[in-house]
């Protein structure tokens, strides 16, 4: 099992000093004003806030193994551990947790969610049957697509495959992209949901410390935030956010097929690349350019 750990400490300005300089080489940029000093280490998220009314900092960690990063400064004076096991919900406490869907599919666009969930919905998680999205057959989540976005909150981004494309030219890899849309998302549910005590989970993609490196100056910062694999099997706010990004992508590939008269496969299997080869004989590549992730190995074989 693992445990995600969140440890408090309070440091005067010397010890601040020593903290700041061992972890130099960990130094990440926060957008966030209340923030001094950020920096990931091995994993470890730790967060110098400015100084209280007492003259001391706050320092806060959180991460796996976090407890015990904190105690080489100081006694924490808030520590919270989380056991995580393999199955069942880790998290049924108010949360905001997000996902994405479409990074596999050579049609279509990459769409990224974050949900809220609260206490007073848990009922609905059986109701609608709640779960990893990738393992719920689509004709169930076209079917409750629309009661899931009236009864859970959510914020959507999408980026459609000619912004994908021009994103793609610019410079941004794939965990680039969905890094920016993740902190989009998150950051626009919080400002709804603001309270502090509220945790993010995010369903992790990269390291945490690339994932700061990647949103670097971006414009909003979020708090609290978990990085855990499988996300979606362990908090429902995840998991919804799936669901939606699944519903949402498999409405937006209904509506290009009704525009084109045709149904267009998913994935990036050898029927996509027959399909692909057949709509350029029908509409031009010019055509298909808008359609597809240009940097997928399917468009090489076609050009």
């Amino acid at each position: 099992m693992k445990q995600h750990e969140l440890a408090t400490i309070l440091l005067e300005k010397a010890r601040i000093e020593e903290l700041v300089a061992f972890y130099e080489d960990d130094t990440i940029d926060v957008p966030n004003e209340y923030v001094a000093y950020a920096a990931n280490h091995q994993g470890i998220t730790i967060l110098v806030y400015q100084k209280d009314h007492h003259g001391a900092q706050k320092v806060v960690f959180q991460g796996v193994n976090a407890l015990q990063e904190a105690t080489i400064w100081g006694a924490p004076i808030k520590k919270e551990i989380k056991t995580h096991t393999p199955t069942g919900w880790q998290e049924l406490a108010p949360h905001i947790g997000s996902d994405e869907v479409g990074t596999g599919d050579f049609f279509g666009p990459v769409i990224v969610v974050a949900a809220y969930f609260n206490p007073k919905q848990l009922d609905l998680l059986s109701k609608y049957k709640i779960g990893d999205s990738k393992k719920i057959d689509d004709e169930f989540i076209i079917k409750i697509g629309p009661q899931l976005i009236k009864d859970f909150p959510y914020s959507l981004m999408t980026v459609t495959p000619e912004k994908y494309n021009e994103l793609v030219a610019s410079g941004y890899n794939l965990n680039r992209m969905k890094a920016w849309l993740h902190q989009g998302v998150l950051a626009n549910l919080q400002k709804k949901y603001p309270s502090k005590k509220i945790p993010v989970y995010i369903d992790q993609f990269c390291t945490p410390l690339q994932y700061f490196k990647y949103v670097k100056g971006h414009a909003s910062f979020v708090n609290n935030l978990h990085f855990e694999t499988k996300a979606e099997r362990q908090y429902p706010a995840v998991a919804i956010a799936s669901m939606i990004a699944r519903y949402a992508f498999l409405t937006y590939m209904a509506e290009l097929g009704a525009k084109y008269g045709t149904t267009f496969p998913l994935g990036a299997s050898g029927k996509v690349d027959a399909f692909a080869a057949s709509f350029i004989a029908k509409y031009k590549l010019e055509e298909l350019n808008k359609l597809v992730k240009q940097n997928f190995k399917n468009y090489n074989k076609l050009i």
